[in-house]
């Protein structure tokens, strides 16, 4: 059995209907490689949101 499809003209209504396509440079990032460079004393700038990085550096995780 298939999920019911909606119609295309509903799909724009919904405020999560609609998907915006962008150009952009894939990142390979895993958690195993941003504990080992928080670990190794490494920028994580650029990997994770600066919140992140924040709340990493205030609990002293992965230390």
């Amino acid at each position: 059995m298939t999920p019911r499809q909606p119609a295309p003209d509903t799909l724009g209504a919904a405020p999560a209907g609609r998907l915006v396509q962008f150009a952009m440079t894939p990142l390979a990032i895993s958690a195993t490689d941003i504990r080992a460079r928080c670990a190794a004393g490494q920028s994580l700038r650029y990997l994770l949101p600066p919140p992140v990085v924040d709340y990493i550096s205030r609990h002293q995780l992965y230390l």
